[in-house]
């Protein structure tokens, strides 16, 4: 004789297969967070290889906690819109120097040597920015940027 499975027991069948397949997915993602994207940034002929800080996490976590930044890298923060953006040297353990560009990727604002002892102070724009790039102390000086430079990058959305 011939049974038909009841609705209950093929859901715990189908639940069961799922959780073999979806458990080890989500623990392999916590152990290997995604990496963040590298966006070319070019001032001045200059390559920066900037690490993507565009989420609300990725932004308050910055570059806290790192060791150090190498020559030639920095973080891009972007925002959904212009504002006053502060930028502050929590839990930083190096000083950088920090470049605001407005919608157009003009530099607006730049604050060469942000020391990690500053803080808890905040460093902001003299007008509204929407993107922050973060380099090592002293990229500033070395590529003799300057305000008005313009900066070019593509975002991938």
């Amino acid at each position: 004789m011939h049974s038909r499975a009841n609705p209950l027991q093929a859901f715990a069948v189908v639940a069961a297969a799922l959780a073999v397949v979806i458990i080890p997915v989500m623990m392999f993602a916590a152990f290997f967070p995604r990496k963040e994207p590298v966006v070319p940034v070019t001032i001045n002929k200059n390559i920066i290889r900037a690490t993507l800080a565009d989420s609300p996490e990725e932004r308050t976590q910055g570059l806290s906690g790192t060791d150090k930044l190498r020559d030639g890298s920095g973080m891009l923060f972007v925002w959904e819109e212009s504002g006053y953006w502060a930028i502050w040297m929590k839990d930083m353990k190096y000083s950088i120097d920090i470049i605001w560009l407005n919608e157009e990727k003009s530099i607006v604002t730049i604050k060469e040597q942000a020391d990690p002892k500053t803080y808890p102070k905040s460093f902001s724009p003299s007008v509204p920015a929407k993107y922050v790039l973060e380099v090592p102390s002293g990229t500033v000086s070395q590529h003799s940027i300057k305000l008005g430079d313009k900066a070019e990058f593509t975002i991938k959305q």
